[in-house]
């Protein structure tokens, strides 16, 4: 239910989106309503998170649960939430559970709801949100409040490929490391490793702040998993994770139309490891350019504006251009930032970074910031991208699309 914002294949980094909750004042409609013993049930979930509650996390779970969730909070003894909220939704959704989630557990009321989890750690400047699928069971004669119901599962709708988050510390103790801009999170066993990335950051950080003509926040978390099966785990990803180093986590809250949320920075140490300090700024500053500009994005934006703008504020991550050969008929399209051949995949970034390059040479950042900012704001509308975008070109700079494609053609040539 995740999705990467941006990442850095062994070539750089992609982005990939999440959103921003509605006011609390406005009532959202929904299909259903949700039992207000499960609504006290995932408050309670949730503050044990900010509180370090084990005893009261234990009492909102199956005791089959009990064990590995009081494992987990023990884990992220050292993480300062400053926010942990879960809440369950119908609007698109009524009760999930079918007949054979409900088989999975006979002789009970059985719920499952889609829920969003919120949280905020530290200094970190907004709020990260994810969402996932979360089976609740009631048993009449169970004592402890909320009128028996527990959290029973978070697992129950994988085979549809409804996927609930799994976080760092669900695999082992954390080791949380700061700077001024960055949180670090990771595990003991890397975090002497780690510890130098924060200043790698730092000088990632001062060349997106000097590149990018936005206010930009001031906190970012860095989540840092030991192995490249954790990473896997936690992304609920396999064949693409061993192309990437490094990408950014987000999403849009679809509650109340397209808003973007809150994004993190995911390290694959495995991979980072490979490269020298300077390419590691490229890569971290590529990065940061996804983060810094989430506030201002849409779905209008295609792959090729946001990669392009990332490579020319961030970098290449140390290695060569790939560039050269006809000019492609278009702008790169989405898809071939992420099939075919890690070179291929590498000369489409590079290709997109020289559409934005011909914009920066002619209009300067703040022509592109304009012209970003414009086009995001594009959210819950009718057209399609090239449409928004031909607009937004001519809207905000004084090129036409056809103008802006053979000055981008010129130079890929």
């Amino acid at each position: 239910m995740r999705r990467v914002t941006s990442a850095l294949v062994l070539v750089l980094a992609l982005a990939m989106p999440m959103a921003s909750a509605p006011a609390q004042t406005d009532r959202v409609p929904q299909i259903e309503e949700v039992p207000g013993p499960i609504v006290q049930l995932l408050e309670d979930y949730g503050r044990s998170f900010v509180d370090h509650d084990v005893g009261l996390l234990t009492q909102t779970v199956s005791s089959e649960r009990r064990e590995t969730e009081a494992k987990a909070l023990q884990n992220a003894s050292d993480v300062d939430f400053e926010r942990f909220t879960v809440r369950a939704t119908t609007q698109y959704s009524g009760n999930l559970a079918s007949k054979r989630v409900q088989n999975l557990y006979p002789d009970m009321e059985v719920a499952t709801y889609h829920v969003i989890l919120e949280s905020t750690i530290g200094p970190e400047s907004g709020v990260f949100e994810e969402d996932g699928i979360f089976t609740f069971t009631k048993d009449p004669e169970r004592g402890g409040g909320y009128d028996g119901w527990r959290l029973a599962s978070d697992s129950d709708l994988e085979p549809l490929g409804f996927f609930s988050p799994v976080h760092l510390w669900d695999g082992g103790p954390m080791s949380v490391l700061t700077s001024e801009h960055f949180i670090l999170l990771t595990h003991p066993g890397t975090a002497d490793e780690m510890r130098p990335v924060l200043e790698v950051a730092e000088r990632a950080y001062a060349k997106v702040a000097e590149f990018w003509p936005r206010p930009i926040a001031g906190n970012f978390v860095i989540i840092a998993p030991s192995t490249s099966e954790e990473l896997g785990r936690i992304l609920h990803e396999t064949a693409g994770v061993s192309r990437f180093v490094a990408f950014v986590v987000g999403g849009a809250n679809r509650e109340r139309g397209w808003e973007p949320t809150d994004p993190r920075v995911f390290i694959h140490v495995d991979h980072l490891r490979n490269y020298g300090t300077d390419a590691q700024v490229e890569i971290l500053a590529h990065e940061l350019i996804h983060a810094v500009t989430r506030p201002l994005s849409g779905p209008k934006i295609p792959n090729f504006v946001e990669e392009g703008l990332a490579n020319a504020g961030g970098g290449t991550g140390g290695r060569r251009m790939v560039t050269g050969g006809p000019a492609p008929d278009d702008f790169p399209t989405d898809e071939g930032f992420v099939t075919g051949p890690v070179g291929e995949i590498q000369g489409v970034y590079d290709r997109s970074q020289l559409a934005i390059q011909a914009l920066i040479d002619s209009f300067g950042v703040e022509g592109v910031a304009r012209f970003y900012e414009t086009l995001g704001k594009e959210r819950v509308v009718a057209g399609t991208d090239e449409y928004h975008v031909r607009r937004t070109i001519e809207a905000t700079t004084d090129w036409s699309y056809e103008e802006w494609l053979a000055a981008w053609r010129k130079r890929v040539g």
